[in-house]
């Protein structure tokens, strides 16, 4: 519980230095000139490197853990996944494998929950809680999936065009939330048969 805690921490940290990052280069863009732009830039080196720490130590603490490793070197071979996804997926959301695709979906925020009003449900359904950070942390390495990941590149494309396509506004963004819902269950699948396997190789 320690170290779970330990990994949360240090990625939420992580998630403050890059938004403090992207900050300094609009900063960079705005001011161009003379000492101004060397003492932003020299900042900004600074957090590059301080982010490229955390990311080591975020990832040798998580192949720390014999399970965490496990399942980290299978998820690696999605396509569109990379460590620092993998990482993240561990450290902030530490049930994945354990609970099934709609819960573990629901504690993330991708699960589509309808409407309610009175005694009447509407139609509609919309994402809304959960850790906003696992979402970010998945919302690159889908879009990277959705154009070399053959089975998401296609599920996105008949999404989107089931929803109205380029002309509808906000097609998009169903059909990249509705994929990003589906990598992590694949995700989570993965995770599982993993969990499992060790459970069977201790017995």
């Amino acid at each position: 519980e320690d170290i779970q805690m330990e990994l949360h921490d240090l990625y939420v940290l992580r998630n403050a230095l890059t938004t403090e990052r992207g900050v300094w280069k609009q900063r960079k863009l705005q001011y161009n000139q003379g000492n101004t732009k060397r003492f932003i830039e020299r900042v900004s080196k600074a957090l590059d490197k301080e982010i490229a720490a955390l990311d080591d130590t975020i990832e040798q603490r998580v192949k720390s853990l014999e399970v965490y490793k496990a399942i980290f070197e299978e998820v690696v071979k999605i396509v569109g996944v990379g460590p620092n996804t993998a990482c993240a997926i561990l450290c902030l959301l530490p049930e994945i494998g354990v609970l099934n695709s709609n819960k573990i979906s629901k504690l993330a925020g991708l699960a589509p929950i309808p409407n309610e009003s009175g005694t009447a449900i509407k139609k509609t359904a919309h994402i809304r809680g959960g850790r906003k950070h696992v979402r970010t942390a998945l919302y690159m390495p889908c879009l990277s999936a959705c154009r070399y990941n053959p089975v998401l590149r296609s599920y996105y494309q008949r999404i989107k065009e089931h929803k109205g396509g380029d002309k509808v506004k906000g097609a998009k963004a169903i059909a990249l939330t509705a994929t990003m819902r589906k990598l992590l269950i694949h995700i989570n699948s993965v995770a599982r048969r993993v969990r499992e396997k060790m459970q069977r190789n201790v017995a």
